[in-house]
This record gives structure tokens, sequence and C-alpha cells, in this order.
């Protein structure tokens, strides 16, 4: 090559047959000259690059010596992982995507009129076995009554992984999907509207492995995974629209806002196809508020406009009473939150977490206590919301632990007070442990900071910082995940008064 020949830039074209993968170009010293979705062009300088091509948490890459005036580059399909069956998917098997089409296709069960509920459940791993049965699942009202069992199923896959899949119709309302995983029946909340189709996917996947100790052989150890669409009935979504709530799904779980705005405007847009794609964009848009990466704000720009446009659109579709709504509305400027209660859970965690805020924030009632002891054994999981059974051992433990609290609170108030304070609180306590070993053998602050997860010196600050009793039981409510309405009657305000005097000493 001539020495002149460096002088001029070289275009590069990156490709991918995928639209919302996001390709970025880097250059030999980790700066990026540039960033896009489905393709990108770019005038760059002869040299070494790197092109990479992300979808969700999915990432391909390669080197490129750029030379010639003009290079391309096609990126190959990205396989990603999915509860969804879709095509290229590292998760689907064509017996799956067979038993998909064909169980989607017409309703064989009737339990109302007005909209439909579609479920598969399925195993998966690399080989196909047979020596597992499909995750069993249940159907039920919200109000409790049972409407099928995966014992009850219309199609199974004839060989290979497990899967069965079932459509039913429904009247609209808010039902309850309840599945098997390691650790027990998990519940969620779907929420059906006229003309439209909800589609629950859960996935149990076998391809992780627990190595054994030396001489034993490895074991499968199953994860169970679950994804929620709605499709306009008589109508279906195809593999890119399942990508994209893939790719949605786990920027708000990884609560990242690097897939920029080229793709939070196709998830935007996508509402019309599905729309739980709207609530997702509404969340992604709030990370980026309150993100504290450096690069946020240039990544991706919060514009309150923008969100409120958002939320208006996608409630015209889901509703006003839609749980998720209710809880994006506790962001907006334009159409702020009043007296509103919910009545039954929302899709996502981070609705909730909104509801939970919220409720600690001028509206104690929006979250009743009759709703939290539905839903009281809920889980961290995301993005989905979910919750397990009342006898099981996850739902117990956190019986005992508010107990637990509610007996700190009582240790914390009652050591080194006054004979009128600790009159109160043995009058209080029905441990049947004696008054004296009461006030001697209570850590008070570790006891907290065991329950909150949190460090003694955290406890601590919680503990300064509270200046009154409203703001020390919301504390103590936010670090135990409880609504207002069960703080208030979890926590007596005497015995939290209490506390606030004895730390003023």
């Amino acid at each position: 090559m001539k020495s002149g020949s460096h002088d001029r830039n070289c275009r590069l074209v990156v490709e991918s047959p995928q639209p919302v993968v996001q390709i970025t170009v880097i250059d030999s010293r980790w700066r990026t000259c540039g960033s896009s979705i489905g393709r990108m062009e770019v005038s760059l300088s002869p040299g070494l690059y790197k092109v990479e091509a992300r979808l969700g948490r999915d990432l391909w890459s390669k080197h490129v010596e750029l030379l010639e005036p003009s290079q391309k580059v096609i990126v190959p399909p990205i396989r990603m992982k999915s509860a969804v069956p879709i095509m290229n998917g590292t998760r689907s098997h064509e017996t799956h995507l067979d038993l998909l089409q064909s169980a989607i296709a017409i309703p064989t069960r009737k339990f109302g009129e007005g909209s439909r509920i579609f479920i598969m459940s399925r195993n998966w791993s690399e080989l196909g076995t047979r020596d597992y049965e499909a995750p069993k699942f249940r159907l039920e009202r919200w109000r409790g009554e049972v409407l099928l069992e995966s014992s009850i199923q219309t199609a199974s896959d004839p060989s290979g992984d497990a899967a069965e899949a079932i459509s039913v119709r429904v009247n609209p309302s808010t039902y309850v999907v309840s599945f098997e995983s390691p650790i027990g029946w998990i519940s969620q909340a779907v929420h059906v509207r006229r003309h439209w189709e909800s589609q629950v996917f859960i996935l149990r996947d076998f391809s992780a492995l627990e190595m054994g100790k030396e001489g034993e052989t490895a074991r499968r150890i199953p994860t169970t995974s679950v994804a929620q669409a709605m499709v306009a009935k008589n109508d279906e979504l195809n593999a890119e629209d399942y990508e994209l709530l893939e790719v949605a799904q786990t920027a708000i779980a990884d609560n990242k806002v690097a897939l920029g705005r080229e793709v939070l405007d196709r998830i935007a847009l996508g509402k019309y196809s599905d729309p739980l794609l709207g609530v997702l964009a509404a969340h992604i848009l709030l990370i980026a508020k309150y993100s504290r990466e450096s690069n946020a704000q240039e990544l991706l720009p919060f514009r309150q406009e923008e969100f409120e446009l958002i939320l208006r659109n996608t409630a015209n579709l889901l509703g006003t009473r839609h749980p998720d709504i209710i809880a994006l509305r506790a962001e907006s400027e334009e159409w702020p939150l009043e007296n509103e209660v919910v009545t039954s859970p929302p899709l996502f965690v981070r609705s909730w977490r909104l509801l939970m805020e919220r409720s600690h924030s001028g509206l104690p009632g929006l979250l009743p206590a009759r709703l939290w002891s539905r839903v009281r054994g809920s889980m961290n999981a995301v993005p989905y919301f979910s919750w397990t059974r009342a006898d099981s051992p996850f739902s117990r433990q956190r019986r005992v632990g508010e107990k637990k609290l509610v007996k700190v609170v009582k240790r914390a108030g009652a050591m080194s007070q006054t004979d009128t304070t600790v009159g109160g609180y043995a009058s209080a306590d029905n441990s049947g442990r004696s008054l004296e070993a009461s006030l001697t053998k209570q850590p008070t602050v570790e006891d907290l900071a065991a329950y909150a997860r949190i460090g003694r010196s955290g406890i601590q600050q919680l503990l300064s910082t509270a200046d009154t009793v409203p703001e020390l039981k919301a504390r103590l409510a936010r670090r135990a995940y409880l609504p207002s309405s069960v703080s208030d009657k979890l926590f007596d305000d005497a015995e939290l008064e209490a506390v606030v005097k004895r730390r003023d000493k």
C-alpha cells in the first residue's frame, strides 16, 4: 500500500439480519467510534477496530482490519436465551416451535368470552430428554377459583424435552398463573384485556450443571424462567417481536440504560403490537432518570414529556385501572395519583416497588393490607412480580421475620427506659421471658441489622436520622419491604416513640 493511502478515510458498513441488534464499533484505544441498531455505516481512518453486536445479554464480536476504501461486515444471527421458543433461540427445539403454532391457533377450553389466555410450559436441555415432565401449572381467577391444571392439556411434545400448551377463552379480568419451580409453586398475575390474548411462557432449563465431589457424576440443576406477552386477538407476534420483548425485559432486570435511544424507540412503538412493551419502555426511562452511571444521560436522556406520552398511550391500551399503569403514575407530573387503591398485583417488580414507595409518601391506602396478605410471600426475582403460596417455606419465613422485627422494636424502646416505659413494654411482651432477661440480653441493633440485611452502621443511621415516629415507621417498613397499610398495623406508635426517645438520650 502506498504511503498516502492512510491519509483517506475508509467506509465501514455493519449489518445484522435482526433489526434490534445493537452495533458498536471500537477503535484500538477502546474509544467508541459509533453505535446504531440493525445497520451502521461509519467513516474511519485505516486501522484495527472491533465490531460488537449485542442482543439482550448475548454478545458477538469481531476484529476488523480496515484497509480498503469500503468494507462490509455481516453479523450472523445472534441466538438469545428466552422462555419463548423463538426461531434461532438458544432454548428452542423445532418440536416446541411446532407446538406453539398449533396450540395457539385454536382455543380448546372456554371459561368466558372476549379474551384469551395461552400458556406454554416446557423443558429444555441440549440433547433433549424424556426423563422429566414439563413444569406443572395452574390457572385460576384472582378470587381463587381454579379453572384448569396442566393435567388438562391439548398437546405435548412427542419426543425430546417435554412441553405442554393450551389456549382458553376467558372474560377480561385478572387471573393467576402458578407453576412449579425448584423452590415450590410460584404465582404471577395475568391481566387480560378485551380483544387481546395474554401469553405466558414457562421454561425449565436443564443446561446448568452442578459439579459433584471428586468421583461423583455431575447432576443437572434446573432453573425456571417466565415471559409474558400480549397480542391482539386473531393476530400473532413474530420472532422479532419476542426478541424485542426479551431485550426490554433484560434492560429492566439488569437496571441498565446501555440499550440507547434507538432501541428504546422501537420498544416504545412496539406497544401497539404488545402493550406490555409500553410499560417496559416507561420503566427503562425511569432507570435513566435515576441512574448513577456517569454516561446515563448521554446514552439515554430522560425527558419527562416523553415519559408522560408513553404512559398515556399505554394506558389507552391496558386501561387506567391496570396496576402497572397506576404504579407508573407515581412518577407522573401531568397525571398524579390521588386516592387510587390497587386491588391486584402488578406484572413487574419495578411497578410493585413504585407502589410500595408511594404508599409511604402520602397514600397509605394505595396498597391495602388484604392485597399484601395474598402476596406476602413476594420474591425479588426480576423482572416479573411473583409470590409463593401462603403455606410455602418462603412465606412462613416472611411471617417469622415480621414477628421478629416487631420484637426488636419493642426491645429497642424498652432498654434503658424509665419505669413507666419498662412497664408498658412488659405488658406488651407475650414471649414468656422474664423482664430482666428482656432488658439485658437483647442486642437490638444487631437483631434489626440481621433482619433488614444491612450493616450495624446502616441501622444506627436509620435510627439516628428518623426524627419522628411516622418517619421511623416508614424507614422500618421500607427496610422490611412492607406497604404502609401493613406497617401501621404491625408497629405500635408508642413503642416507636420509645425508640426515638431512647436515641435522644
